[in-house]
């Protein structure tokens, strides 16, 4: 018998037994998602702030908000560098209050620079 064949047998035993296969990598999988949705929030007023600062050319684009977050020091979840696909990834995760928080955040800042006779808006 060959180890391939044998293998296959050990397998075969152990979840006759009731073992399951790949159980832990779930738990990990879930802990990592609940950490990275964590740090996610723990950026949002940062990257809000970013976002919304006066004439600002950030925007919302992942790409500038990655060169600004570098240019600060600010580390990643890691303790790595910014890349655009780490910005989208986590603005993702903040979902469409980000931008919605980020819009009203501008309008207000809008106001208050137009002073009160121009609160309409």
């Amino acid at each position: 018998m060959n180890r391939s064949e044998s293998t296959k047998q050990g397998i075969a035993r152990a979840r006759t037994c009731g073992v399951v296969w790949g159980r832990y990598g779930a738990v990990l999988a879930a802990r990592n998602k609940q950490t990275a949705q964590e740090f996610a929030e723990s950026m949002r007023t940062l990257l809000v702030d970013l976002a919304t600062e006066p004439f600002s050319t950030i925007l919302l684009g992942p790409r500038p908000l990655a060169r600004k977050l570098n240019e600060l020091g600010v580390p990643t979840r890691n303790g790595g560098k910014w890349y655009m696909a780490t910005v989208h990834r986590l603005l993702k995760r903040l979902g469409p209050s980000f931008k919605q928080e980020c819009n009203q955040m501008r309008l207000t800042k809008l106001k208050k620079a137009l002073g009160p006779a121009q609160t309409k808006l």
